[in-house]
This record gives C-alpha cells, structure tokens and sequence, in this order.
C-alpha cells in the first residue's frame, strides 16, 4: 500500500525536532493522518489510500533531510517505491525554492479555479451533500492524477487537514502572537479556497479550520 510506504518515508526522513516545540516533524504528519479518519465518508473512497499519502508527504520534500543531510527530491521519493501519481502531487503542494508565500499560494488558487472550469467545461457533475460522495479523476499535474471529492481537489484537502493541525498544534506549543499570525494568513489564502463553505464537505473543513483558528480560551469553552 502506498501509504505505508509513505508513513515509512516520513517517520525516515522527517525524524527531525519542528522548529523547536519538542516533537518530530513526522507527528505533525501523523495528526493530519488521525483528522483525515474523521472525514465524513473518507472510508468509501477509492482514492482514500492516495490522499493519505500525501498527506504523510505533505512536508517531505520542504523539511525533508536524508541521512547525508541533503534535501529530499522527487527522485528519492519515486526510489522509495512511490507512484508518480502521489509523488507528483505531493511535489505539487510542495512550496518550491524560487516561490514566496504569496507566489505559492496564489498557484494553489489559480489551480484550482482553473480545475473547477475544467470540471463545468466537461458537464461533470460532483454529487453534493455528506451522503453522496464521490471521487472523479480528471487530468492530472504532470504525471499526477487530480481527484475532486465533494468539489474539491485532493490537494486541497492535504492543505486544509495540515493547516487545521497546525493551528491546533501551534494554538497550545507556540502562543497567541504565533497564533494570531497564522490565522490571518489562513484568512488570506487557504478560506477563499473554498467554492461553498456552507455545504457538504465543504462545510465540514470550514467548520474544523475556523474551530482551529479561535483563540485557546475560546476553544475551551466550546
């Protein structure tokens, strides 16, 4: 299975501490893993083994280290025994060397207006609502695959299920000030990604990334 071979790749080559709060760079991966188990329906779905592995590989290629010190690559990844298809998305939602973080993000948006016009153009339809999920592959990126679930690019779903972790990691380990910071740039990029945050799936990570964004205090009081 493909995400094994992605859980072994991360728990390898990301064993290193995050940024100073005590924890290895995989477990970070690992949360997002356990938050994707709670998605609505996720378990139906062909694709589930695909996202997971990019979930688990979300952060290789950008905090990657081997053990020569060296960054890891596309190439080490395909070494590994990993498909080109979740190789390629991963190096995808990977920030690239050359990119700023508005350079980055604004790709992921073009991208993904870009995909949703792909979709109309062709008459496909995504079943909306909980109950009737399904996955369509359309073209991919390169040698990657793109699956729309609930109208929204697997991409986008490794982003949202990282970013969600990450605010609930950071909320408890890194303080208000790291907090407030990261919630205006989850406002900025990652919320206007979402086409109708008020149905179906779409609601479901809406609801869980602002959960994620209050303040601790106000977190415990829900």
């Amino acid at each position: 299975m493909q995400n094994e071979t992605a859980k072994r790749v991360a728990h390898r080559w990301l064993s290193h501490e995050r940024e100073g709060i005590g924890r290895p760079e995989w477990a970070h991966a690992e949360d997002a893993v356990a938050l994707l188990d709670q998605v609505p329906w996720v378990t139906t779905l062909e694709v589930a083994d695909h996202v997971e592995s990019q979930v688990w590989l979300h952060d290789v290629l950008e905090r990657g280290i081997k053990e020569d010190g060296n960054r890891v690559s596309r190439e080490d990844l395909l070494a590994e025994g990993l498909s080109r298809s979740v190789v390629g998305g991963t190096a995808f939602i990977s920030r690239q060397v050359h990119e700023t973080r508005d350079t980055f993000y604004s790709r992921l948006a073009m991208e993904t207006f870009r995909w949703r016009l792909s979709l109309a153009s062709n008459e496909k339809r995504v079943v909306q609502g909980l109950s009737a999920v399904r996955d369509i592959e359309v073209e991919g990126i390169g040698d990657a695959h793109l699956h729309i679930l609930g109208r929204m690019p697997d991409y986008i779903w490794v982003k949202f299920l990282a970013r969600i972790v990450d605010l609930r990691e950071g909320r408890t380990l890194r303080g208000a000030s790291w907090h407030t910071k990261r919630v205006a740039d989850t406002r900025k990029w990652l919320l206007p990604l979402l086409s109708q945050p008020h149905d179906g799936l779409e609601a479901w990570f809406h609801d869980k990334l602002c959960e994620a964004m209050e303040p601790l205090a106000e977190s415990r009081k829900a």
